[in-house]
C-alpha cells in the first residue's frame, strides 16, 4: 500500500529527477568486471606488498617468500606479462629472514627494492636497499642501520639522480622507534639520513618526492596528536629538515599507510581509524592542502574492521583504494576496493576473494585504463598463502584514453588513444614544469573523427631540459564544445649521457669530433672565471698539447662538433700519427685517441 501511494501520488517532475539521478549516478556505481586474477607461490607462505606496471609492458611485484629462496624467508620479485603470466622470478636474501615491501622500476632500467633483512647488516634486522636489471640480477646491495631493529618500508627514486627510503628504526633517534628517512646515491651510499619522532613510537610507511622538491612522508605516531595512534605527515625539504608535520586522529587509533602529492596540490592520505567510522576499524582517506590542512576526511567499511594500504590518483579525477575488509565479501577477509570522486564519495566498491582470507597491499591505474592490485590470498594458489594479483577493467561508463609520455633527455614523446573518438572534434595538450605556476598550451591536433575507430597520437615535445619533471594534460574537445581533462600525467627527463664521436677516424685531410655533454649548473657556471667553460684539446703521442678549441657551453646547441684539419694553433701541418683528443667540461673528462694519416 505505501509503495502504491508513493508513486501515485508523487509529483511527476520529481519522480521523473529521481530517474534521471539514478540513471546517472548508475553510470559510475557499477564496479569494473575483473578482468583476471593470478597466483604465485609455493606450499609454503608467499605474501605480496608492492606492485608497479612496468615501461615495456607487465607488471612487477615485490613480497615475501618462505617456499623458495636460502632462508627461512626471502625477499621475493616477480616480473610478469600484461596478463599476468610469469616470465621470471628471483629471491634476495641470506640464512636468516629477509623480505620485499616495495618495488619501484627505475628511470634507467631494472628495479630498485625496499626491503628488511636479518642475514646482513650491523643490527637484529637491518634495511636493505636492492637494485637490480631489468632481468633480476642483482646489481648491487646496501644495508642500513644500527645494532637494533631497523626496517624500510617504501623507496623511490629521485629526480635528481639516487634514491629515497622510509621505514622505521630502534637503532637511532629519539623515542622507542622513530620514522627514518634515508637519502642515498645512485649507487645506495649514504648522502644523509633523519630520524623523526618523541619519546614514544612512530613509523614511516610511505614516501613521496614533491614536485616542489623535498618529500612527504605519512605513517603513525604515539608521542604527538590526540590519540593513541595518529596519522603522521611530514613534509621535508630536499635535505630532510622538517617543513611542518601534522597529526590527524581522534582518541582512539589511528594510521597512515600510503600518501600521495595530488595534481591540482596538496596531499591525499590512506589508512585506517579506530577513532571515526562504522566498525571497529574503518579504511580513512584524508585529503589536505599543500600545509597539510584538512580540506576532507572519509571513512569506508561496516560493523567489523577494514584497513585501507594503498591510495592512487586516478587520471579522470578521484582516487582508489586498495586493502582489506571484513564486513563485507565472501571470507573472513576479502580485498576491498574503493573508487572515489575527487571529494572523496563513493564511486563503487569490490570485494575480491574466496571462503578464507585475501589482503590487498598495493594499487596502482594502468596506461591503458583499469587497475591492477597486488596483495595475497589463503583461499586460491598452491601454498598456505600465495602471492595474489588481480586485474581490472576500466571504469565502467567512463571512457578512459591512453595517455603517457615517454622521457629522454632532451625530448618527451607524448601518445594516447580514445578507444572512441566519433563525436571528438580535436586534442589539446597542456603543460607546465614543475617550477611553473600553471598551465600553457602547446598543440592543438584535429581528432580522426571521420571514423568510430580511432588511431594513436603521437606528440614530440624538444621543448625540454634534461633531469626536469614535467606535467601533461590532454583536453578533449567534443563536438557538442564541451572538453573533457584527463591527467596530468608526469615525467622527468633523463640525464645527458657524455660521449664523443670522431668520424672519420682514422683521417687524412680532416675529421669531425662531435660531442654531447651535460651543461654545468648555474652554479657550477657562475664559479668559472672564464665564459669558454668547454674546450676540446688535441695532444701529440708526447703528451704535448697541439690544438684547443674553446666554447661558451651556454651559447652551444648540443649535440655539437668542431672539424680539426690536423694542424695545430699556428696553422702548421702536423705529421702522421697517433693523437688524443681531450674534452673537458667542469669535472667532466674524456679522451679519445686519433689516428693522423696524410
Amino acid at each position: 500500500m505505501l509503495k502504491q501511494y508513493f508513486f501515485h501520488h508523487i509529483p511527476i517532475a520529481i519522480l521523473i529527477a529521481f530517474i534521471v539521478l539514478s540513471l546517472e549516478i548508475g553510470l559510475y556505481s557499477q564496479a569494473p568486471d575483473t578482468l583476471w586474477t593470478k597466483t604465485y607461490g609455493g606450499t609454503s607462505n608467499d605474501w605480496g606488498y608492492s606492485v608497479q606496471e612496468c615501461a615495456s609492458g607487465g607488471f612487477v611485484i615485490a613480497g615475501m617468500t618462505y617456499s623458495f629462496g636460502a632462508g627461512g624467508e626471502d625477499a621475493y620479485l616477480i616480473r610478469t606479462d600484461a596478463a599476468g603470466d610469469t616470465l621470471w622470478t628471483k629471491t634476495y636474501g641470506g640464512t636468516g629472514n629477509d623480505g620485499g615491501w616495495f618495488v619501484q622500476e627505475c628511470a634507467s632500467g631494472g628495479f630498485i627494492i625496499a626491503a628488511e633483512t636479518q642475514s646482513f647488516g650491523a643490527g637484529w634486522y637491518d634495511i636493505y636497499l636492492i637494485r637490480t636489471d631489468e632481468n633480476g640480477n642483482t646489481l648491487w646491495t646496501k644495508t642500513y642501520g644500527g645494532s637494533n631493529w631497523d626496517q624500510g618500508y617504501s623507496v623511490q627514486e629521485c629526480a635528481s639522480g639516487g634514491f629515497i627510503i622510509v621505514g622505521r628504526t630502534a637503532s637511532f633517534g629519539a623515542g622507542n622507534y622513530d620514522v627514518y628517512l634515508i637519502r642515498t646515491d645512485e649507487s645506495g651510499n649514504i648522502l644523509w639520513t633523519k630520524t623523526y619522532g618523541g619519546t614514544g613510537e612512530e613509523r614511516g610507511w610511505s614516501v613521496q618526492e614533491c614536485t616542489s622538491g623535498g618529500f612527504v612522508i605519512t605513517g603513525y605516531t604515539n608521542s604527538f596528536g590526540a590519540g593513541g595512534y595518529d596519522v603522521y605527515l611530514i613534509r621535508t625539504d630536499e635535505n630532510g629538515n622538517i617543513l611542518w608535520t601534522k597529526t590527524y586522529g581522534g582518541t582512539n587509533d589511528d594510521a597512515g599507510r600510503s600518501v600521495q602529492e595530488c595534481a591540482s596540490g596538496g596531499f591525499i592520505i590512506g589508512g585506517r581509524t579506530r577513532s571515526f567510522g562504522a566498525g571497529g576499524h574503518d579504511v580513512w582517506l584524508i585529503r589536505t592542502d599543500e600545509n597539510g590542512d584538512t580540506l576532507w576526511t572519509k571513512t569506508y567499511g561496516g560493523t567489523n574492521h577494514e584497513w585501507g594500504r594503498s591510495v592512487w590518483e586516478c587520471s579522470s579525477s578521484g582516487f582508489i583504494i586498495a586493502g582489506w575488509t571484513a564486513s563485507f565479501g565472501a571470507g573472513n577477509y576479502d580485498v576491498y576496493i574503493i573508487r572515489t570522486d575527487e571529494n572523496g564519495n563513493t564511486l563503487w566498491t569490490k570485494t575480491i576473494g574466496g571462503t578464507d582470507y585475501e589482503e590487498s597491499w598495493s594499487v596502482q591505474e594502468c596506461t591503458g585504463g583499469g587497475f591492477i592490485i597486488a596483495g595475497h590470498t589463503a583461499s586460491f594458489g598452491a601454498g598456505g598463502e600465495d602471492v595474489y594479483l588481480i586485474r581490472l577493467d576500466a571504469d565502467v561508463g567512463v571512457e578512459e584514453p591512453c595517455f603517457t609520455a615517454i622521457a629522454k633527455a632532451n625530448y618527451i614523446k607524448l601518445q594516447w588513444r580514445l578507444e572512441v573518438e566519433h563525436d571528438c572534434l580535436e586534442y589539446i595538450v597542456l603543460k607546465k614544469s614543475k617550477n611553473d605556476t600553471g598551465y600553457s598550451e602547446i598543440s592543438r591536433i584535429a581528432a580522426n573523427s571521420s571514423s568510430p575507430c580511432s588511431k594513436t597520437y603521437f606528440l614530440k615535445d624538444e621543448d625540454v631540459q634534461p633531469e626536469n619533471r614535467y606535467f601533461y594534460k590532454l583536453g578533449v574537445v567534443r563536438k557538442d564544445g564541451n572538453t573533457r581533462w584527463y591527467g596530468p600525467i608526469s615525467t622527468v627527463t633523463t640525464r645527458i649521457k657524455p660521449s664523443v664521436n670522431i668520424l672519420p677516424n682514422p683521417f687524412t685531410r680532416s675529421t669531425k669530433i662531435r660531442f654531447q655533454i651535460q651543461k654545468a649548473s648555474k652554479q657550477n657556471s657562475k664559479s668559472r672565471n672564464n665564459k669558454s667553460d668547454i674546450s676540446v684539446m688535441i695532444y701529440d703521442i708526447t703528451g704535448k698539447k697541439v690544438r684547443e678549441f674553446t666554447f661558451c657551453l651556454s651559447c652551444l646547441i648540443l649535440p655539437a662538433e668542431v672539424v680539426w684539419d690536423g694542424r695545430d694553433d699556428n696553422g702548421k701541418l702536423l705529421p702522421t700519427g697517433i693523437y688524443y683528443c681531450r674534452l673537458v667540461q667542469t669535472n667532466y673528462t674524456q679522451i679519445k685517441k686519433i689516428v693522423f694519416l696524410q
